[in-house]
């Protein structure tokens, strides 16, 4: 956001403040925060990542990965297509930002 703040003072050529006063302002004059999320994990990966005996697991959380970056793939050709194709069109959700009742994955 800084950078468009930026480009913003630039275009009209006014002054410009640090960084630091820019997000000290967001912070204590507005009351909102920057960060970076945190990676979303499956239950599988969750589980994987806590057990003691990783060893037991590893090859099907080794196949879970490629299955992963295989989907991931599929993913970023479709949306290369769609961005030149006009009748492919294609769209991807973030589904833990939905307003939904919260259940266990394991039980569908």
């Amino acid at each position: 956001m800084y950078n468009l703040y930026l480009d913003e003072r630039e275009a009209v050529k006014e002054s410009i403040v640090r960084s630091s006063i820019y997000k000290q302002v967001f912070y204590s004059e507005y009351n909102l925060g920057f960060f970076k999320r945190s990676k979303d994990k499956c239950d599988f990966c969750k589980e994987f990542g806590n057990r003691q005996d990783k060893e037991s697991m590893r090859e099907e959380y080794d196949q879970h990965h490629r299955m992963k970056d295989r989907v991931r793939d599929l993913k970023n050709i479709d949306k290369n297509r769609a961005k030149t194709d006009c009748a492919f069109p294609a769209a991807t959700f973030d589904l833990d930002v939905l307003v939904t009742p919260k259940g266990s994955a394991k039980g569908f």
